[in-house]
């Protein structure tokens, strides 16, 4: 484990992800504002020492004190963890045994008012009066004027439990519409053909016989299914002047045809039966090979890649690399140029001394020179009693001298090495101030 020998200024900086050192007890021989953190307490408090007071105190902000107020009861004030429970309030519950009829009455609570603390303070009592029944059979008489300018709507509710069934005929006309309602479904039936001028469907339609439309159909974001003959026609502006026909035949699986967008063009223009395709390569690929059309004994074309370099591999060891790379206008390696790099090895300068504490007396600091004629060091430090490496502040007087500088004078020696690039020296004379 390490240790500090001298303070630890972090400039304003964040100490983050530290813990407060924690014991079961309190630490012997505390200085003024040292902190440590009690585990076995009930609290489980960080505590700071207070000289003055030769006494340590908790800085966890406890409670020390728990008033009663009103409906809230408090027990064991005393002890370290008080009891508060809520004040047992009187309740009566009560049933109502109400059970009235069309155009009967009930009592029903309309409003409850209650205090800032969320208690019930008030109730309000209403009369609520139930409405006559209307499940009756009633007939209605629409009249509907000349030219469609008027209308009526009536609204089928097949009443009491739904054993009711609710009917409307509307005639007049040859073409005349029975509607029939029966629980929740409406059965709309024409007696006739009908035609309509003008309509508007927002839901599904079912249509069970043939379905005619004369005149343009524009379909939106929708399938256009045709079952018969698995055929599509595309009729000319002349009635069988000429037509264009998409026909499935009769495939054993599913398959899909991609049509260009309104800018392309699919035309088979020459019978290309017995065509001939023939390959050639180019840009670095060689390739040979041609077959005619339906002919199952040519069918294989050859695609090589084409031999433009005669550079071998190369797999270098030790400081050898590779420092060039040549490549051709096809990105194929054509040269692979080696080097090997020189390293010359440095002996690292160093220098040592030993801070003999009896020899310290009161003194804080410790200086010696270490003749490196440098400041680029690395000054390490450790306990030569315990092994633990050590921290102080280090001061780099020149360039041949430093200065060890503790908040108190160490319990035992401190072993200092200095590190520089240059050659070493031997341990250096250590004075005391």
């Amino acid at each position: 484990m390490a240790k500090y020998l001298n303070h630890i200024d972090l400039s304003k900086n964040q100490l983050q992800n530290a813990v407060v050192h924690p014991l079961g007890t309190a630490p012997a021989n505390p200085v003024d504002g040292q902190v440590y953190y009690n585990t076995t307490n009930d609290n489980k408090s960080i505590y700071v020492y207070d000289a003055q007071l030769s006494q340590w105190k908790s800085i966890s902000g406890d409670i020390t004190g728990v008033a009663q107020g009103t409906y809230i009861n408090i027990t064991n004030a005393d002890g370290p963890v008080p009891t508060i429970t809520h004040a047992n309030t009187s309740r009566t519950d009560s049933t109502s045994t109400d059970a009235p009829a069309y155009g009967g009455t009930f009592e029903a609570v309309t409003g409850v008012t209650t205090n800032a603390t969320g208690h019930v303070t008030g109730i309000d009592v209403s009369t609520v009066t139930i409405p006559a029944s209307d499940n009756t059979n009633t007939t209605y008489d629409l009249s509907v004027g000349a030219g469609g300018a008027n209308s009526s709507t009536i609204d089928l509710n097949a009443g009491g439990s739904g054993s009711g069934t609710d009917s409307i005929t509307i005639q007049g006309t040859d073409n005349g519409i029975t509607v029939n309602e029966s629980g929740d479904i409406i059965t709309v039936g024409l007696q006739s053909d009908i035609t309509v001028d003008g309509l508007t469907v927002n839901n599904d339609v079912l249509i069970s016989g043939n379905l005619e439309v004369v005149g343009t159909v524009t379909t939106v974001n929708e399938t256009v299914k045709v079952v018969e003959n698995n055929t599509i026609e595309f009729e000319g502006t002349t009635d069988n002047e000429f037509e264009i026909k998409l026909t499935g035949g009769d495939p054993t699986a599913d398959h899909t045809v991609s049509l260009p967008n309104a800018t392309g063009t699919i035309a088979l223009l020459d019978d290309i039966n017995d065509a001939t395709l023939t390959v050639e390569g180019t840009n670095g690929l060689t390739g040979s090979g041609t077959f005619t059309a339906n002919d199952a004994d040519a069918t294989t074309i050859t695609i090589s890649h084409a031999d433009t370099s005669s550079q071998g591999s190369v797999d270098n060891s030790g400081r050898t690399y590779i420092q060039d790379i040549t490549l051709d206008t096809y990105g194929h390696v054509t040269g692979i140029t080696s080097a090997t790099e020189t390293v010359t090895d440095t002996q690292l300068a160093t220098a040592a001394a030993l801070i003999d504490v009896s020899a310290m007396g009161a003194n804080t600091t410790a200086s010696f020179t270490h003749s490196l004629a440098s400041k680029n060091l690395i000054v390490q430090m450790y306990d030569v009693t315990t092994g633990e490496v050590v921290f102080a502040d280090v001061d780099h007087t020149s360039i041949n001298a430093i200065s060890i500088i503790f908040a108190q004078t160490p319990t035992n020696d401190i072993r200092v090495v200095v590190i520089d690039a240059k050659n070493s020296v031997a341990d250096s004379t250590v004075t005391y101030s």
